[in-house]
């Protein structure tokens, strides 16, 4: 899989693919709260939903985060 970033600068790279997972792990930790679900369960509720919607993970995780839907 290959991502296109803006500034080939592998610090760039580096610091948006952290900011990606970090948002991934709340959005894991938030649906583990509210829905009384595993972490795998969270992460499979997750890729569902990004394969429903075709988005990418970190956007339909930041939705969950900031919207509590899928």
């Amino acid at each position: 899989m290959v991502i296109a970033f803006p500034s080939q600068d592998p610090r760039y790279v580096f610091a948006a693919l952290v900011e990606s997972e970090r948002v991934i792990n709340i959005s894991v930790g938030v649906m583990m709260e509210r829905s009384d679900v595993t972490e795998d369960e969270a992460r499979t509720l997750l890729s569902d939903a990004v394969r429903r919607t075709g988005c990418k993970q970190s956007a339909v995780a930041k939705q969950y985060i900031e919207t509590g839907t899928l």
